[in-house]
């Protein structure tokens, strides 16, 4: 996939981990669960872009609210980041 390996990418993920420890600003995180956080919520968002379309679809102009969500893979990525980084911040 895109040149990335498993090992290239736990390894990296376990890099910044390890920074982000020395540098004071995450605590000591198990690398396997934070790309099992990240890995789960892409694939979740891939599996269901169908259905996510069908309610677009249907919710046009019938729901204000839910149709300015206006969710997409920059503000999933954002999103994401910020979750993870709160959660693992000392």
């Amino acid at each position: 996939m895109y040149g990335v390996t498993f090992h290239s990418y736990k390894k990296r993920l376990s890099e910044i981990l390890e920074q982000g420890n020395r540098d004071g600003v995450f605590e000591k995180q198990n690398p396997f669960m934070i790309q099992l956080m990240i890995v789960s919520t892409f694939t979740n968002y891939q599996t269901t872009k169908n259905i996510r379309k069908y309610i677009e679809n249907s919710l046009k102009g019938e729901n204000k609210e839910l149709k300015d969500l206006n969710i997409n893979e920059n503000s999933l990525i954002e999103e994401l980041t910020n979750k993870i980084i709160k959660g693992i911040k000392c």
